[in-house]
């Protein structure tokens, strides 16, 4: 997937999400979400956890949170993570945004899942930000009703940093989601 594409998906969440800290509408369940995953490189030093666990917030640009958006045809959950300054964020598209697996391939249009992550790593002592996109790999989910989403999700892609002049391999195992939507006004 090409880096436009990343930055689209990555504008449309942020964008999403923040239409949604206006809306006066409840949150269901117990308004949190969470996502977590795993992720390593063979050819470079960036790897780690990502563990996102929070109702959305008013102000989308602080905390840790995960939260969903659908526009019934479509589901994307958000999930950010702050740590000092450092914003890491994971973005999953579903295509359809219904139960049961949907994969992950590369140049697909929007009837695929995708997943986009932005990371930061400390290598040798700076803090490097590594723009990630998945372009192998599945999105399943197990669990939709109108106020929440839950599954699962793996895959391998490649990331950009202004930092590193390799695109560093990127797997990510182990990831899963359970996330409430969030509802516009």
């Amino acid at each position: 997937m090409p880096m436009h594409t990343l930055k689209s998906l990555l504008m449309m969440g942020i964008v999403s999400l923040a239409a949604c800290a206006e809306s006066t509408s409840p949150q269901h369940d117990d308004g949190v979400g969470r996502v977590e995953f795993s992720y390593t490189s063979a050819n470079s030093p960036v790897s780690g956890s990502f563990a996102a666990e929070g109702a959305h917030p008013a102000d989308t640009e602080t905390g840790t949170w995960a939260a969903a958006v659908t526009d019934q045809a479509d589901a994307m959950v958000v999930a950010r993570r702050q740590s000092g300054g450092v914003h890491d964020q994971a973005i999953i598209f579903i295509p359809g945004g219904t139960t049961g697996t949907s994969a992950i391939v590369p140049d697909c249009d929007d009837s695929c899942a995708a997943i986009s992550v932005v990371v930061h790593q400390s290598i040798g002592g700076t803090v490097r930000e590594y723009q990630c996109v998945i372009s192998q790999g599945t999105v399943s989910v197990s669990t939709l009703t109108s106020g929440r989403i839950k599954g699962t999700f793996s895959g391998t892609g490649s990331c950009q940093s202004p930092h590193d002049p390799n695109q560093p391999a990127l797997s990510i195992t182990q990831g899963t989601f359970d996330a409430p939507f969030v509802s516009p006004e």
